[in-house]
């Protein structure tokens, strides 16, 4: 008899910061995963070969099967600046002083030990092989709500990517102020 070994998925192994808590060696393998990262690149970003833009429409077209276009978004996964040792990103939502009537969203490095991983939930995702969805930009929050999630979405998700051997686009939780349509400013 023989045996095969399953792809690994949300069924043999739940998602950090998003299905489970988060714990201290999440944030550490998060700063890993982050610095692991190309540079982002805006003239890249414009040239995206057409290989690239037709895998980002089938992913959105799988967000929309599965009706969670509202709470996750793709990411082209890229980094400003190598994270130092001890330290994560951590998103914050708020108006920060700066003007009243609009929202933004801070990303700042934050050092490990000032952290409570209880607080926090993933916010970026990056598919790591064998390990399936892994989150390397963190948000000062509670984990989504995923009732609204079929568990089927994150193995078919992590089953394109794999086939495909996607590495340049992740999964972006939404966060409820986007996704209740509100205007977001993100600032790293």
């Amino acid at each position: 008899m023989a045996l095969v070994m399953r792809q690994c998925g949300v069924n043999d192994d739940r998602i950090p910061g998003l299905q489970v808590p988060l714990t201290f060696h999440d944030l550490r393998q998060g700063r890993k995963y982050h610095n692991e990262l190309s540079y982002g690149n805006k003239d890249q970003d414009q040239d995206q070969d057409q290989d690239h833009q037709r895998h980002r429409e089938s992913l959105r077209q799988l967000l929309e099967k599965f009706d969670v276009q509202d709470i996750f978004g793709l990411v082209d996964k890229h980094k400003h600046f190598d994270l130092p040792d001890d330290s994560h990103l951590i998103g914050t939502v708020g108006t920060f002083g700066v003007h009243p009537q609009s929202l933004f969203y801070l990303i700042r490095t934050v050092a490990d030990k000032t952290s409570n991983p209880n607080e926090l939930c993933g916010h970026k995702f990056t598919y790591i092989p064998g390990k399936g969805l892994r989150p390397y930009e963190f948000h000062q929050g509670p984990l989504l709500d995923d009732s609204k999630v079929k568990p089927e979405f994150f193995s078919q998700f992590i089953n394109y990517l794999n086939k495909y051997n996607i590495t340049s686009i992740g999964l972006d939780d939404l966060l409820e102020t986007v996704s209740k349509g509100e205007d977001l400013l993100e600032t790293v």
